[in-house]
């Protein structure tokens, strides 16, 4: 699968980011109605794979997660509606804020496939914008990946 990044705060390269990469590159997916929950599966299952730490907990206060933890690096996924994606990056906040992660990344479809899904999806470009307008608050090194 193609894919488009953008390193937001500073984010650099690891070893996460290096399999999460690969990963995406080998994936075989076309993006149609109502097909993000499949995308969901496929990447949950090759994340699994390599032992990252699943349903990672934000605080113990919550019951909220981000999909995996591996190496001081908070990984999510998200093909759902716009509204949620800034629940996401108050989870990456807290977890920066906190000293749990040194950074995150952040995998969302981009424009043109997330309309090819569904109707008011979280989107790479919109998302991207909205991060670095409140780059003040979101200070967390941030991997965007936008799947094509």
């Amino acid at each position: 699968m193609r894919f488009i990044e953008s390193k937001i705060n500073g984010f650099k390269d690891n070893s996460i980011s290096s399999d999460v990469h690969k990963i995406i590159g080998s994936v075989k997916f076309e993006h149609k109605k109502n097909s993000s929950r499949f995308l969901k599966e496929i990447l949950q299952y090759e994340f699994n794979k390599l032992n990252w730490y699943p349903k990672f907990k934000v605080d113990g206060r919550l019951n909220w997660y981000v999909q995996f933890y591996a190496k001081e690096t908070a990984i999510l996924f998200y093909f759902s509606n716009k509204a949620r994606s800034s629940l996401d990056l108050i989870k990456i906040q807290h977890l920066f804020a906190n000293g749990k992660i040194k950074g995150a990344i952040y995998i969302v479809l981009t424009y043109k496939s997330a309309n090819k899904v569904a109707e008011n999806l979280t989107n790479f470009e919109t998302l991207e914008k909205e991060i670095n307008v409140f780059k003040e608050t979101i200070t967390c090194p941030i991997l965007l990946i936008g799947l094509q």
